[in-house]
């Protein structure tokens, strides 16, 4: 009886050492860490980009890779840091795959010309999480080719 006794007080004894000692080695985090650390989408965007064209921006997006990805949206603002409203009606469906990517289109043909627009790109997974990319901008033209 005494030798079950010291055998169970020397369990208690170990659990706790190997958790203190497991606390020791976690690292403290900073607060402005914290915010870098939201949940993000698992896609790798190659490129995001706005061309203008006559009447309209055209915006281009490729992925190298899209892991649990279900669509995209695309947000246009007339100031970088303002209020951005959303465009399509539906969602752009994913068609890439984790270990393919994919080349995108949308054409945003209710602009005026002359005039500078920002574009925000929101791609959003299986889980409902999202992530923005962006923004790129772009003046559209009477003329392509032509600045004024």
């Amino acid at each position: 009886m005494i030798i079950k006794e010291v055998f169970t007080m020397k369990k208690f004894i170990t659990i706790p050492l190997i958790l203190v000692a497991a606390l020791l080695l976690v690292q403290p985090v900073k607060a402005e860490e914290l915010n870098q650390m939201e949940e993000q989408t698992i896609i790798t965007l190659s490129s995001f980009i706005a061309e203008p064209a006559d009447g309209g921006v055209f915006l281009f997006w490729e992925t190298s890779s899209e892991i649990d990805n279900v669509g995209f949206n695309i947000y246009r603002s007339e100031q970088k840091n303002g209020e951005y409203t959303l465009l399509n009606d539906d969602m752009i469906i994913a068609e890439g795959s984790p270990t393919e990517g994919m080349l995108y289109e949308f054409i945003d043909d209710t602009v005026q010309n002359r005039k500078i627009y920002y574009y925000k790109l929101e791609d959003f997974d299986i889980y409902g999480v999202s992530t923005f990319h962006g923004p790129v901008n772009a003046t559209s033209r009477m003329i392509y080719g032509i600045e004024r």
